[in-house]
């Protein structure tokens, strides 16, 4: 994905909404290869996230996915990742060459999340969702 005009920005933040509308999910946004975030934010200001952890966790986010996919060729692409933490869940998923991000309580079913993120993000860019 290249430089977005506002009607295309527009609609990649309300596609992050309707993921954050999901019971449990706090955040839903898409960072680039820079750790930028281009749409969405968190469903509430409620957070205790400061601006530089957030673009240090995006960066790492966007590494660690870079580095596994060095092994597409052998175990196939990547669907989504994601990590279990005490306090969040954490998931990935490849936009283009951007990522979905997404938030979310330890007690979320990932799978469905994943799946409705999917669907979103399916319609938004016309079946064109790495997966």
């Amino acid at each position: 994905m290249s430089l977005l005009n506002f009607q295309e920005a527009t609609r990649l933040h309300d596609s992050c909404l309707k993921v954050s509308g999901t019971p449990g999910v706090t955040f839903t946004g898409v960072i680039n290869k820079n750790g930028r975030l281009v749409a969405g934010g968190f469903r509430s200001n409620n957070h205790s996230y400061e601006k530089e952890e957030l673009y240090m966790i995006f960066l790492e986010l966007y590494l660690d996915y870079s580095m596994r996919k060095e092994f597409d060729s052998v175990l196939g692409k990547i669907s989504y990742m994601t990590t279990l933490r005490k306090n969040v869940n954490v998931t990935t998923i490849p936009l283009k060459e951007e990522l979905i991000l997404i938030f979310s309580e330890p007690s979320t079913n990932i799978e469905k999340i994943v799946e409705k993120t999917n669907k979103i993000f399916n319609n938004f860019f016309n079946n064109q969702v790495l997966n």
